[in-house]
């Protein structure tokens, strides 16, 4: 009789590690499948269910977005890949932005494209520099190891440094242009597959009024933390700690 158990138990094991794999694999190509189809659309600026964007849209902004992330290692190097939509606090349907990145050579280089209803957003990594254009025109370039910020001519802008810490132990990040105390961000994204029951602002202070310059470079600070980031971040066990 234990001759028998032993081999019913071993043909489940045997039936059952390929059963996880498939299931695994179908799950990573169904991953893999709605990044490319919302990196697409991200790129055409197609990208259904945009809510209008208002002065109010950075303090909306929250910390857990909806979507997918993916690691690979392959002959080619290593790549993690995500695209989400980041609701508004403000809105119990549609979507606040969107976005789709593909990073390489764990995050040494890559590629992150955003869209709201009024923005379209691209930032180039190469060489530890994010270059960013925003509907079409060149904002400057943000230098993500020492946080140091240029305008389109080169010339200083200001900083975004990121992990400046606070007194409860909170990982934070700060903008500041032209000398001015801009914004307080949240470092800590996630990531799901429905809207967090009890959303986190990612902002936790904003001037005010921004200017156009400080709605954008906000703006950017949020998309980076949400899209670059956070789902490098996700993958840090297996990838690099973002």
């Amino acid at each position: 009789m234990w001759i028998l158990v032993a081999l019913v138990l071993g043909g489940v094991t045997c039936l059952g590690v390929p059963v996880f794999l498939i299931v695994v694999f179908v799950k990573l190509a169904q991953a893999r499948g709605d990044e490319a189809r919302l990196a697409a659309d991200v790129r055409a600026g197609t990208v259904a269910g945009l809510v209008p964007w208002s002065g109010a849209a950075l303090h909306a902004i929250e910390c857990e977005w909806v979507g997918s992330s993916t690691f690979t290692n392959t002959v080619g190097g290593f790549r993690d890949r995500a695209a989400g939509r980041a609701p508004s606090d403000q809105a119990p349907t549609g979507w606040l932005l969107a976005f789709a990145m593909n990073a390489r050579d764990r995050g040494a280089t890559g590629e992150l494209h955003a869209a709201t209803s009024a923005h379209r957003i691209a930032v180039d990594v190469a060489g530890g520099v994010a270059r960013v254009t925003v509907n079409g025109a060149t904002a400057g370039s943000w230098r993500l190891g020492t946080g140091e910020l240029l305008g389109a001519d080169g010339a200083p802008l200001g900083t975004a440094r990121r992990d400046t810490g606070a007194p409860g132990g909170e990982r934070l990040g700060h903008l500041v242009l032209r000398g001015r105390d801009v914004a307080t961000y949240r470092l800590r994204t996630t990531s799901d597959t429905a809207r967090a029951a009890h959303p986190t602002p990612l902002f936790t202070e904003l001037a005010a009024p921004l200017s156009p310059e400080e709605e954008t470079w906000a703006l950017v600070a949020a998309v980076l933390e949400l899209g670059w980031f956070g789902p490098r971040r996700a993958n840090a066990g297996i990838s690099m700690p973002a």
